[in-house]
């Protein structure tokens, strides 16, 4: 996955050279998560499938939850035909803030909300109906506890951002939407295998507010631009507790590919991969505005590494690949992959969205060829370099679905 747009809602300073994370300040405890999330994204009618996460980190069935909306994928270039291996090309379909979870639906244009039980997490509620996004196409979205806020990026010919308020009554509706142009159809057309960026079709593949909610970051796949033109960051901070339609543009000259943000916790750091064989590192400082990264990472091997997850455990980063299955590990103090772990229960493509909690992190795996969809397990409770994939899951009822997308933990 290649993309020419990075906004970054949010002012970003230089990183060190010596280290990509220079002012580190110790490991956050570790969460405690009892249920993870994921949608099937299925067009005749999205659901989330809720997992239990048992002590030792293993997955078993939960419920099934209709959201209410539908699911969607994004169009082939050139075939005309849905995306079936990666169906919103995104990150952050699915998102829990508080006791809440949101979920995309991209092809009714909503935005749905479940209540969660805090003593049995797998037990669902939807709040009222689906929110109207403002927009075509939504695919990621993100929620700010501390500020009471989801957000949700359309991607579709009406695309931008619309912000709301939530709460455990429920979505409030948009007023407004930041609108971008992107230049898009609905459904939209993927960027993946554009040849020519110029005549390509951007599309958002993911937002996120950044740790203390300052800001809400996202990424842009590549689209009309000059001949060789680098990435450029947009910044758009919040300001009393909305955010802002202003912005500041800066380009990266050495950043070709980029597709999501992980934010490093109790750090003013941001992790950043790659649609394909990057990585990099950004420090956030809103006093001295945009500036170039000093470094960049190469991941041998990768082919469409987009997902990432930060683990407090060993404050360790962990990537997958949509079409090599294998986990990567990252000590972000070195930058340097210190880990690499192969898929050997299964001879699918790879795998999608990421999450983790303790001493386990899970990857979306979607059906391939004759092998069902599932949900891989990484056991990292070896310590740093010492993971193993451990489980390959198959929830009941999801069978040869390819069309999954999103990954969330609630703990």
């Amino acid at each position: 996955m290649r993309f020419s747009h990075f906004l970054i809602l949010r002012a970003l300073t230089a990183i060190s050279n010596s280290s990509p994370i220079a002012r580190r300040q110790g490991s956050s405890s570790l969460p405690s998560a009892k249920a993870l999330y994921f949608a099937d994204n299925d067009p005749e009618g999205n659901h989330i499938y809720a997992l239990t996460v048992n002590s030792n980190g293993s997955l078993s069935d939960g419920g099934v939850y209709l959201t209410g909306g539908l699911g969607g994928a994004l169009i082939q270039p050139g075939t005309n035909m849905p995306d079936i291996e990666d169906a919103l090309s995104s990150a952050g379909s699915v998102v829990s803030a508080n006791e809440q979870l949101f979920v995309v639906n991209a092809g009714s244009h909503t935005l749905s909300m479940f209540n969660i039980d805090p003593n049995s997490p797998t037990n669902l509620t939807l709040v009222g109906e689906p929110v109207d996004t403002l927009g075509d196409y939504p695919v990621s979205v993100a929620a700010s506890a501390k500020l009471g806020q989801v957000c949700v990026a359309n991607t579709g010919s009406y695309s931008g951002i619309a912000c709301m308020p939530f709460s455990s009554e429920g979505i409030w509706q948009p007023q407004h939407l930041l609108a971008f142009q992107l230049n898009q159809t609905t459904p939209p057309t993927d960027s993946v295998g554009m040849t020519n960026l110029s005549d390509g079709r951007p599309h958002y593949a993911h937002i996120e507010f950044n740790q203390d909610s300052s800001a809400l970051l996202a990424t842009i796949l590549p689209g009309p631009m000059p001949a060789n033109s680098p990435p450029y960051a947009v910044s758009y901070p919040v300001v009393d507790g909305a955010v802002s339609a202003s912005y500041n543009i800066q380009s990266y000259s050495l950043i070709d590919q980029l597709f999501q943000v992980v934010n490093i916790p109790n750090n003013d750091t941001v992790f950043v991969i790659g649609g394909a064989n990057t990585y990099l590192f950004l420090d956030q400082n809103a006093d001295t505005g945009v500036s170039q990264p000093t470094s960049r990472y190469n991941i041998t091997g990768g082919r469409a590494s987009c997902w990432a997850v930060y683990s407090t455990t060993y404050d360790t980063i962990y990537i997958d690949d949509a079409n090599n299955n294998r986990f990567q590990e990252i000590d972000p103090i070195s930058g340097q992959i210190i880990g690499t772990y192969n898929v050997t229960q299964n001879t699918k493509l790879g795998m999608l969205d990421m999450a983790t909690f303790g001493n386990s992190v899970y990857g979306l795996s979607p059906a391939f060829k004759n092998a069902s969809a599932s949900v891989m397990t990484l056991d990292i409770s070896q310590g740093k370099g010492q993971a193993r994939v451990v489980q390959d899951f198959y929830p009941t009822g999801l069978g040869m679905s390819k069309t999954v997308q999103g990954m969330a933990i609630y703990g």
